[in-house]
């Protein structure tokens, strides 16, 4: 009976230790998602302001809009990297392990909800833009109301 307490004892302990680091990065990442949400309603809101100077590079509007607030700067200072892409006046954000290894989330502002969450993959794609930048107008998704399309039609 001993024996079985200290074996069931020490499976358990070895199992809380091994899922230790999963369940610090799987935190983190859920700590990051509303920032990565933020971020891209911030510079989709820049892009489409009558002001906007259309010549700033995409990473002077990434720099500029992290470090003009401070959540974002926070969430965003170290451990990812974070790709820009626009096309017109669409934005799509792109954040990756720092290293640009694996894509972690790819947001394109069409709702409030990150559009993929590719780190709860079991092999995540590469650091590249994967969803094409129409996605949202052929999804019929718009402002968080998703439109339920039957037929493909």
């Amino acid at each position: 009976m001993k024996y079985a307490l200290l074996l069931i004892g020490s499976v358990f302990i070895v199992s809380l230790c091994a899922a230790s680091p999963n369940k610090a990065f799987d935190e983190r990442m859920r700590w990051l998602k509303p920032a990565v949400a933020k971020l891209t309603a911030t510079i989709q809101s820049r892009v489409n302001d009558e002001n906007f100077d259309a010549n700033i590079t995409d990473e002077e509007l990434l720099t500029s809009t992290i470090d003009e607030d401070v959540f974002l700067k926070n969430r965003f200072r170290f451990l990812v990297k974070v790709k820009l892409l626009r096309e017109k006046k669409h934005v799509s954000v792109l954040v990756c392990t720092e290293d640009e290894r694996y894509a972690l989330f790819e947001d394109l502002g069409c709702s409030d909800e990150v559009d993929m969450e590719y780190w709860i993959l079991k092999d995540p794609p590469s650091c590249d833009f994967q969803l094409p930048a129409n996605w949202c107008e052929d999804s019929n998704i718009t402002n968080g109301v998703s439109v339920d399309v039957k037929d493909g039609k």
